[in-house]
């Protein structure tokens, strides 16, 4: 791997790791709709200035407006809220731990959908990790009748699982644009559906005037953990795909238990620290990240020496 990369990557996961730790604080004073919506279309305006500045015309591929609709629902809409909503019932840090099964599921998807990334044992092994790690991080709530805890378990499952809708639609129909405008066009269309919940369930316009605190976990949201998260996100794709991409998703629940943990005080139990391990190392050997015959190969060699 080069270095570069490798950099890229880093920086891609301290963007997207911190999104939990900031929602954890924005939730103390905005309520979720006028939250994620907030998110989305401080992003979306941002995007439309940088793409602007590159020459680039918007309404050249607003024929595509069916798959951008797609896309702001499947991979912002939908998931920005299960998360958020979550984060009223469990820790930012499980929130983080849960998320970070995306690939788990994109790895399901696409083997029905994507001729290029069919099943193999690594994957299903990694994908049988993955779901026993998910399985441990709510079983012990579900067995003391923790059914918010569940619930909340529940709710970032189902943002992990359209999360990976959205990369198996982008990878499919998607991956030919140009530079940001997929993503530019999925926060518009992610923003407007929104809308009207924000108004309608929220009543943005009752709520107090944001804390410093707040205002400031809210920029850096929609900055770090959506627009910078993005570009780097379809740059990373476009330049060595998917499977290396998801390296990056082994660092986000180290990132958001970090910050939990550290910042907002939050405590885990063993049963989500173990979640967290079946579900990285059930990332590592769905895409194959390390050859376990080359492991075995160095205790067998250990041996005859």
């Amino acid at each position: 791997m080069k270095s570069k990369n490798v950099l890229l990557l880093i920086i891609l996961a301290l963007c997207w790791g911190p999104s939990f730790f900031f929602i954890k604080i924005i939730l103390e004073e905005v309520p979720t709709f006028m939250l994620v919506n907030c998110r989305l279309g401080i992003a979306a305006i941002i995007l439309i200035i940088i793409v602007k500045c590159q020459g680039k015309r918007l309404l050249t591929w607003i024929h595509l407006w069916k798959q951008f609709l797609v896309m702001g629902i499947s991979a912002c809409a939908l998931p920005f809220v299960l998360i958020t909503y979550s984060e009223t019932m469990i820790e930012s840090s499980l929130a983080g731990i849960i998320n970070g099964s995306s690939p788990i599921f994109t790895a399901i998807l696409a083997h029905y959908f994507l001729e290029s990334e069919k099943m193999n044992v690594k994957k299903i092994i990694g994908i049988l990790l993955g779901f026993l790690g998910i399985i441990s991080a709510f079983l012990p709530s579900l067995l003391e009748g923790q059914h918010a805890n569940v619930l909340g378990i529940i709710c970032v499952a189902i943002a992990s699982i359209s999360y990976a809708v959205g990369m198996v639609f982008s990878r499919k129909y998607l991956m030919a644009l140009p530079n940001l405008i997929g993503p530019t066009y999925q926060l518009i269309m992610g923003s407007l559906v929104l809308l009207p919940f924000t108004f309608i369930i929220d009543k943005p316009f009752s709520i107090p005037f944001l804390s410093a605190k707040v205002i400031i976990s809210l920029i850096s949201l929609a900055v770090l953990g959506t627009v910078l998260a993005f570009v780097l996100y379809y740059a990373i794709v476009k330049k060595v795909g998917a499977t290396y991409l998801s390296t990056s998703t082994l660092l986000f629940p180290f990132v958001s238990i970090f910050l939990g943990v550290i910042f907002l005080h939050e405590t885990l139990h063993w049963n989500a620290y173990l979640g967290c391990f079946l579900i990285v190392l059930g990332l590592i050997t769905a895409n194959s990240l390390i050859n376990f015959k080359d492991i075995l190969g160095l205790f067998k060699m250990k041996k005859m020496q």
